[in-house]
């Protein structure tokens, strides 16, 4: 573990406001940092819809227009530490998100009575840049944005399984999408506001910082690994906890 050059989100300085907080002191010391997990809530739902060629709307005709709750989760590996500016990472994650109805018929959009569900799995791997400057003067916010590659493994099935083509043609409603996806967020640190805990929390489980976040995620996963594959990427919104340690 390398020595901790930097702190993201370090506690304000002696003259801001944050250093006035009661019971507000200025670490002298914290436990080595490298890596950050988040805990991911998101809010979204698939552009199966716009991809080109299609005489109707699939998607929206079976599931409807809402988007849809998912869950995920991220690890990323802080390699270089900038002073007074901030982060370079890279990141791997995983997310699941689902969505049920009834199925209906797609050359007339007619119910056909049986339960439908499209299962998404969402892998990604990222390079992100957390921006320190804002913590260090004593704000406690800290932007950062993410840019990578993603990749979505996609099922639509129902009571009896996995959907097979009628036609013999021996397709079947599973494949795979991947694309470009970029991200942008800001977190709140919440060390500043009970920096006692904080300490403790860092001291008895190597946890240096804790953010409530907020981040927005566009994903253009529209090319195929998979003769069957869908348009799986969209616009995400996404709420969640991370843990610097």
């Amino acid at each position: 573990m390398r020595p901790r050059i930097f702190v993201l989100c370090l506690l304000a300085s002696p003259g801001s406001a944050f250093a006035e907080l009661p019971g507000f002191q200025r670490p002298s010391h914290a436990s080595s940092q490298d890596f950050a997990l988040e805990l991911r809530v998101n809010y979204g739902k698939p552009e199966i819809d716009s991809a080109p060629g299609l005489a109707r709307s699939p998607y929206s005709s079976a599931f409807g227009s809402e988007s849809r709750i998912g869950l995920g989760a991220e690890l990323d590996w802080q390699f270089l530490s900038i002073p007074r500016v901030g982060s370079l990472g890279i990141g791997v994650g995983v997310g699941r998100w689902a969505t049920a109805a009834k199925a209906v018929n797609y050359i007339d959009l007619s119910p056909t009575g049986d339960d439908t569900t499209l299962e998404l799995w969402q892998f990604a791997g990222l390079g992100v840049f957390r921006v320190d400057a804002l913590a260090d003067s004593g704000i406690p916010l800290v932007p950062y944005a993410k840019a990578g590659l993603g990749y979505s493994l996609w099922r639509a099935y129902g009571p009896d399984g996995t959907y097979e083509s009628k036609t013999g043609s021996g397709n079947r409603a599973i494949g795979g999408s991947y694309g470009f996806q970029w991200s942008g967020g800001v977190a709140l640190h919440l060390d500043r506001f009970d920096p006692s805990a904080a300490k403790n929390i860092d001291e008895t489980m190597g946890v240096n910082n804790t953010y409530l976040f907020v981040e927005y995620t566009n994903a253009t996963l529209r090319s195929a690994s998979s003769k069957t594959a869908l348009w799986v990427g969209g616009n995400t919104f996404t709420t969640g906890l991370a843990l610097e340690f």
